[in-house]
């Protein structure tokens, strides 16, 4: 987040320089700790355009820090090593309601 940036602004605006969709926050789906700080995870509604790595992570992309967009399944979750591994039970309960 940037000083005085809410964390639904934050993740909007992240949303866009990451991967160049936009959408709009449903709701708070939880909250916790990632590297030592806050961290908020919401679930988008209304997203649109087309998935295109973009921003820092495009650049940083590489053999040894990957940055890939793909749509996964849960089962894909560990495989994947999906990270803080503690949102997969969360996740994964959500993707079946």
């Amino acid at each position: 987040m940037e000083d005085g940036e809410s964390p639904e602004n934050a993740a909007v605006r992240e949303l866009h320089e990451e991967t160049t969709l936009t959408g709009t926050i449903d709701r708070l789906l939880f909250s916790g700790s990632h590297g030592g700080r806050p961290a908020f995870y919401f679930l988008m509604r209304d997203v649109n355009g087309t998935p295109l790595l973009s921003g820092e992570e495009a650049t940083e992309h590489g053999p040894n820090n990957s940055f890939e967009l793909i749509w996964a399944t849960t089962t894909e979750f560990e495989q994947l090593n999906l990270y803080p591994a503690n949102v997969h039970g969360p996740l994964t309960e959500l993707l079946r309601s």
